[in-house]
């Protein structure tokens, strides 16, 4: 008797090893697909799957004997549905109207001889955005349509991807922390799983879990700007992991983003610069911005909300014509005075312009304005007003708001035009030589230019 409790008992321990190990599977009834199930726990009790499922019969396994539904209805979207020994030639379970975006999640449980299937249809976003400091355009809190669209996963419609630079923004607020958005708004958020910010390294090569909404918690890359570099991001929005699978450490070169900014443009001059024109990167270091231009100046911004971090010209007032390349410079804080300045480049004619910044040479060229040679174009400046001739017309631009009267006289002392005008205006006249004499109304003393009309 002691002898058969022996056996007994090595048979049962066998049992529970054969659990533990099964190789439990989801295979095709009729065709040739399986799809393998996780571990839940370590006892072999519990296991899950999480993804697209075809519309096709199935059975589980063990890797030795065929399961199917014991009775009644085989589709076990719903409710849990118990499981027997399946006949060779009998029909298994199938999911109905299984679309191809759709996601499940199929649970089996083994308890000894019971078995058991569960499937639950699983809602996902199928946009996802990422924001925080590292994409912050703003000089202050985080704006809503700096938010970047991840890029989805051409083969899992629940994965998402961010593929680029990450860097420490030290302008802004919270300059090294992220969160992923359902949508394009503030509503429902993926933060790092527990309570906390959670370092961005710790999901270097492993997954780490996240979960939707709760504490405000964020991932994070350091202000001494060592987790600086290129990240690929995978987000599981289904499995509810964030994994980084690849980082290379590196500098930026280049800001995210330049803005075009000024009376010449679309937006104007803005007080908090929310309108800005964000121009297009089109290569490393180089940003474009296509569209209709008026007459008057501009400049480029690095944020939103601040127009001491910009590109402008070495020279004040610089009028820009198609065909000719100009030297920019980067202020840092132009109102520190100084050396610093603000000089603005100036569009001389409405209508459809490009613009191009390459501060990989700091040089910014335009397209869509005429052209002019040196010898066609003479340029006077007195006391922040510049005035230029081309094509038998007079221009001229002034830097301040305020409005003037503008009288211009020929040499003979004869009034030939006048008009008041704010920041910019131009005349047609015919070639010849010209004394033109602007009166501000604040009653300081005219300013008087001898002007050349080619």
């Amino acid at each position: 008797m002691r002898y058969l409790n022996i056996i007994i008992t090595a048979l049962s321990l066998g049992w529970v090893a054969t659990a533990v190990c099964a190789d439990w599977k989801i295979v095709g009834d009729t065709t040739e697909w399986q799809i393998p199930f996780t571990p839940l726990d370590d006892d072999g009790k519990e296991f899950v799957y999480v993804g697209g499922m075809s519309t096709d019969a199935f059975k589980i396994t063990d890797g030795t004997t065929m399961y199917m539904h014991a009775c009644g209805g085989n589709n076990p979207l719903g409710d849990s549905i118990a499981l027997r020994e399946a006949g060779v030639d009998e029909r298994g379970l199938y999911i109905r109207y299984a679309g191809k975006e759709d996601m499940f999640r199929l649970t089996l449980s083994v308890d000894g001889n019971v078995k058991s299937l569960k499937a639950e249809r699983v809602e996902y976003p199928r946009n996802l955005y990422i924001h925080g400091g590292p994409f912050n355009l703003d000089a202050g809190d985080w704006q809503i349509q700096d938010a970047v669209l991840l890029t989805t996963d051409p083969e899992r419609p629940y994965v998402f991807w961010y593929k680029g630079n990450l860097h420490y923004n030290d302008i802004g607020a919270e300059g090294g922390s992220f969160k992923l958005l359902q949508k394009h708004d503030w509503g429902d958020n993926y933060h790092p799983e527990g309570t906390g910010n959670v370092s961005l390294s710790e999901a270097i090569g492993k997954p780490l879990k996240m979960r939707l909404n709760g504490e405000d918690s964020k991932w994070t890359i350091p202000a001494d700007h060592s987790g600086d570099g290129y990240y690929e991001i995978e987000v599981d929005v289904v499995n509810l992991t964030l994994t980084v699978t690849k980082f290379v450490p590196g500098e930026a070169r280049y800001p995210r983003a330049v803005f075009a900014v000024g009376a010449a443009l679309p937006c104007g001059w803005p007080l908090d610069n929310t309108t800005a024109m964000q121009m297009d990167p089109v290569e490393d270091g180089v940003y474009e911005w296509e569209g209709y231009v008026t007459k008057g100046d501009f400049k480029f911004t690095m944020r939103h909300g601040s127009y001491g971090r910009c590109w402008v010209s070495t020279v004040e007032n610089q009028p820009v014509f198609s065909g000719e390349e100009y030297d920019v410079i980067y202020e840092e804080n132009y109102f520190a005075g100084g050396d610093a300045h603000d000089y603005k480049f100036v569009i001389t004619q409405e209508g459809i312009s490009k613009l191009r910044l390459d501060l990989a040479k700091m040089k910014f060229t335009v397209e869509g304005q005429p052209s002019a040679e040196p010898s066609q174009v003479d340029v006077v400046k007195e006391e922040h007003v510049i005035c230029y001739s081309r094509e038998g017309r007079l221009f001229l631009m002034a830097d301040c708001d305020e409005r003037m009267r503008m009288n211009i006289f020929s040499v003979d002392g004869r009034r030939v035009a006048g008009c008041v005008f704010a920041r910019a205006t131009d005349v047609a006249l015919p070639a010849g030589s010209y004394i033109v004499v602007l009166e501000k109304g604040s009653g300081e003393p005219p300013v008087r230019l001898q002007a050349y009309v080619r």
